[in-house]
C-alpha cells in the first residue's frame, strides 16, 4: 500500500515513518523542504521517496506517486516571530492544496492527526480546527480521518514541548519552576502510544469498505488528571533535586480549557489502547537530557 507522509522528519511523523517501515506494509513516499535534516529517521530515509516542497508542487507530488492513503502529520505549534503566516501555511493552506490534490487523484483517504484543544485556546488551535473544517467539509470526495490528540510527550520530543521542558528544568534543579495554579485536567499521552494509535487507524482504513466520509477519532493517555498532580508526579519520578514548584506564578492564558478529557471509545473499538509506563517513559527523557548535557560539557 502507498502511503503519502508528511511531517516524517519531526518527532511524531518519524517515529510513525520508523514503524511503517518495520512493518513492510507501506510503501513510503514523504516530502520535506531542502534544509530538513534525516537525523530523526536514524539512517532509514533513504527507503522513503522524498519530493522537496521547494522543488514539486504538492499536486504533482500525488500526481507522480499516486497514493492510496496521505497521512498529514506536519503541523506548526506556535506564530512566526513576525507574523502568523507561516502557522496558517503549515496547518492549514498546505495541507487542503494536499487535501485537493488526494480528491484530484482519486487517493482513497485522508487522514490529519489534529488536536483535543478546542480553537479559542490558542493560534495553534485555531488553525488546527480550522483545516479539520475543512477536512470534514470535503467527506461527500473522499474518506476524511481526523485523529484529535492529547499533548504528547517521550524521548526525542520538541524542547518547548510542555513535559520536555518541566523535565530539564528539574533535572537542572533549577530553584523555582514557574507554573500556572495546574488546575487544568488533561490526558496526556506517550509518543509511542500515539504512534500505535496512528497505526491502528491506518490498518483499520487500509482495511475498511472504500468510499467517502468523516470520522473522528480520539486519543489520549486514558488517566485524566490536573497539571498539578501531573508534574508533581514527574517531580517524585525524577527524586529530590532542589526544584520548587511554583504553583499560581503563572497566569492561565485567555480561554484556558480546562478540562480535556478524550473519548477513547472509537479507538477501542478499533484495537487500542495505550500501554506504556508513565514513569519509564519519563525516566527515559531524563536519560536522554543526561546524555545532551555531557555532550555540551
Amino acid at each position: 500500500m502507498r502511503l503519502f507522509l508528511t511531517g516524517a522528519t519531526g518527532h511524531l511523523g518519524s517515529q510513525v515513518a520508523l514503524r511503517l517501515l518495520r512493518s513492510l506494509q507501506f510503501e513510503l513516499f514523504g516530502m520535506k523542504r531542502l534544509t530538513s535534516s534525516l537525523a530523526r529517521l536514524a539512517g532509514a530515509g533513504a527507503q522513503i521517496r522524498w519530493y522537496n516542497t521547494e522543488e514539486t508542487p504538492v499536486e504533482n507530488m500525488l500526481e507522480d506517486c499516486r497514493p492510496d492513503i496521505v497521512l498529514h502529520a506536519a503541523t506548526q505549534y506556535g506564530p512566526d516571530p513576525h507574523g502568523r503566516s507561516t502557522l496558517i501555511e503549515t496547518n492549514v493552506a498546505m495541507p487542503l492544496r494536499i487535501l485537493d490534490a488526494a480528491i484530484a487523484q482519486n487517493v482513497s483517504a485522508f487522514i490529519s492527526v489534529g488536536t483535543m484543544l478546542e480553537k479559542t485556546a490558542s493560534a495553534y488551535a485555531l488553525s488546527k480546527n480550522q483545516f479539520r473544517e475543512w477536512l470534514s467539509e470535503s467527506a461527500d470526495s473522499i474518506r476524511a480521518i481526523d485523529i484529535a490528540t492529547e499533548l504528547f510527550y517521550g524521548p526525542g520530543g520538541n524542547p518547548e514541548n510542555f513535559v520536555s521542558s518541566l523535565v530539564r528544568q528539574l533535572l537542572r534543579g533549577d530553584p523555582r519552576v514557574p507554573l500556572t495554579a495546574g488546575e487544568q485536567v488533561r490526558d496526556f499521552v506517550i509518543a509511542d502510544d500515539l504512534v500505535d494509535a496512528i497505526e491502528h487507524v491506518l490498518r483499520h482504513v487500509a482495511g475498511g469498505p472504500p468510499g467517502p466520509g468523516y470520522q473522528r477519532f480520539e486519543v489520549g493517555g486514558g488517566q485524566p488528571q490536573t497539571i498539578r498532580d501531573f508534574a508533581q508526579s514527574i517531580q517524585r519520578i525524577l527524586g529530590p533535586k532542589g526544584s520548587v514548584l511554583d504553583f499560581g506564578s503563572v497566569p492561565y492564558r485567555r480561554n484556558e480549557p480546562m478540562c480535556i478529557a478524550p473519548d477513547l471509545a472509537r479507538m477501542r473499538a478499533i484495537g487500542w489502547l495505550p500501554c506504556r509506563s508513565h514513569r519509564e517513559t519519563i525516566l527515559r527523557m531524563a536519560e536522554e537530557e543526561d546524555a545532551r548535557v555531557c555532550q555540551n560539557i
